[in-house]
């Protein structure tokens, strides 16, 4: 299952094969009985879209944002005489890893302009006799340094590696690959503790 941000538009790309393993070349876009279904809804419908063929065996489809505009799962279907049936499955979401990374690092720049304004400002103000300023920028800067080393902390789990061990979804540290910082288990859509056609995930203590 392959995320996909919502409304997003995507060309994609399907393997036509027969009973035997060979590719099927030289369908049209109305030998194919296309089917959809959002958000895991249990039916599917009728789907509006043209396949064209791509060659050796492949066809391509282009994914609208009126196809991917409903969060959940997205199942696609695809039929045509003499070609076994082609399943795809999609995980659409708001937003994806990418759009989380962008921004982390967009604010990781933003602490850090802040903490080097601050610590100018601090050598700036001094300590004035009877005032309270230095104490309370001071104050300002170790919460800005604390927050500054919590982000780069996260953003070093987030650029991390991960893999799928069994029945878990391992993240690991960018700094370190061999450790291991968070673990989830991973489930299918009956609830079955499962590492393919993964539904569901939820954090374990490692």
């Amino acid at each position: 299952m392959y995320p996909l941000k919502q409304s997003a538009a995507l060309a994609v790309l399907f393997w036509a094969q027969d009973e035997e393993g060979d590719p099927v070349t030289g369908l049209s876009d109305g030998d194919w009985t296309k089917s959809i279904s959002k958000n895991g809804v249990a039916s599917l419908s009728s789907m509006t879209v043209t396949v064209t063929e791509a060659g050796k065996g492949w066809y391509g489809i282009s994914l609208s944002g009126s196809h991917t505009d409903t969060n959940g799962v997205l199942s696609l279907s695809f039929e045509a005489t003499g070609v076994k049936q082609v399943n795809m499955q999609f995980r659409v979401s708001p937003y994806l890893v990418d759009d989380v990374m962008s921004s982390l690092t967009t604010l990781a720049s933003s602490i850090a302009s802040l903490a080097t304004a601050i610590t100018n400002l601090s050598t700036k103000v001094g300590t004035p006799a009877g005032a309270s300023v230095s104490i309370d920028v001071a104050a300002l800067k170790t919460a800005v340094d604390s927050h500054t080393a919590d982000l780069a902390d996260l953003l070093d789990h987030a650029f991390g590696r991960w893999k799928v061990s069994g029945t878990q979804l391992l993240l690991y540290r960018a700094s370190d690959n061999d450790e291991v910082w968070k673990a989830f288990d991973l489930f299918d859509e009956s609830g079955s503790a499962s590492g393919v056609r993964v539904f569901d995930r939820i954090p374990t203590d490692i």
